[in-house]
């Protein structure tokens, strides 16, 4: 018997594998990816618009998107700091978010990363302090 491959979807484990590289009509990565993992669906703001981009997507799925990083903070939530640090510019960039894998955390897990912080980082008025 088959298991049924997971979604993306609430209180699920997502690893992605970001790729940056400048707007235009071919992606071209300019430089190193980055792995990224999270709980989907815990930020204190509710679902962000990163988040939505990948809602129901599989583990091999791939989304190129424009990303000003003016706005990250309310982009992608809870990430937005782990991805300034290795996007340390601002403006507009071409991210392909490949999606490596889509599991069911334990509970430990999703406990833990409620308590890391689930705040939007954004300016918000959800307690996070990120404004």
């Amino acid at each position: 018997m088959q298991s049924e491959e997971l979604a993306v979807d609430n209180l699920r484990k997502v690893a992605l594998v970001l790729e940056a590289g400048h707007t235009g009509d071919n992606f071209k990565p300019d430089r190193e990816p980055k792995n990224v993992e999270f709980i989907f669906g815990i930020a204190v703001c509710g679902i962000t618009p990163f988040e939505k981009m990948l809602y129901q997507k599989s583990a091999g799925d791939e989304v190129i998107t424009t990303v000003d990083l003016r706005n990250a903070a309310e982009y992608f939530g809870p990430l937005a700091a782990g991805i300034l640090n290795w996007l340390p510019e601002r403006g507009e960039l071409a991210l392909k978010v490949g999606i490596a894998a889509v599991s069911t955390p334990e509970d430990r897990e999703i406990v833990k990363a409620l308590a890391a912080g689930g705040g939007c980082g954004g300016s918000c008025d959800c307690g996070c302090g990120g404004h």
